[in-house]
């Protein structure tokens, strides 16, 4: 008896993650359309959020003694990340700001994941700092490449004065896929 009841908690918690998962896709996509509808308060928010982020660097350093290096490229990434929002919601993947942002995401991460393997904290703190100071503000930034594909070309000054013509992200994946991969032509009946 005792292996009918493991398995059912087994089952129960496998289909308790399992509706997590479709919670936590369903929540991605709800953001995803809020900020294709709505850009400028998108645009709003994560620049409050750098800024809160900023502080709780601040405040890590002063109150917590936290260390500098893992700080201060915390600091220095999120600077790269609000040099984003000026053309926001364009992403330009060339764009100097777009691979320093990504270099520092990427960073940032190695450097908090070193430092907790190296110093024990709890999971709570661990999480904490992972969740509000590394991942929310690039977070942020990746729900809303969809908000590229919605906007106007005229909505953007240096396109509207004849400047280089941005891409967007789904744009330059479904380039490369259509120049690299065969595609099936359509074939007309003539009656």
């Amino acid at each position: 008896m005792p292996f009918v009841i493991a398995g059912l908690t087994y089952s129960a918690i496998g289909v308790s993650i399992a509706f997590g998962f479709v919670c936590l896709a369903q929540g991605l996509y709800f953001i995803a359309d809020m900020v294709e509808e709505h850009v400028v308060l998108a645009k709003r928010i994560i620049r409050y959020c750098i800024i809160g982020v900023l502080i709780a660097h601040a405040l890590l350093f002063f109150l917590e003694e936290l260390p500098w290096l893992e700080l201060s490229v915390g600091v220095a990434a999120h600077l790269v990340y609000s040099m984003l929002l000026i053309q926001f919601p364009v992403v330009e993947l060339t764009d100097l700001w777009f691979i320093l942002s990504t270099m520092f995401a990427i960073g940032n991460h190695a450097l908090w994941f070193r430092y907790f393997l190296l110093n024990w904290y709890s999971y709570g703190d661990m999480f904490g700092i992972f969740l509000l100071c590394v991942w929310l503000v690039p977070f942020w930034f990746f729900v809303s490449l969809s908000a590229n594909e919605s906007s106007l070309p005229f909505d953007h000054p240096a396109e509207a004065a004849g400047k280089k013509k941005r891409v967007n992200l789904p744009a330059l994946i479904w380039r490369l896929l259509s120049k690299f991969l065969p595609m099936r032509q359509q074939t007309q009946k003539l009656l």
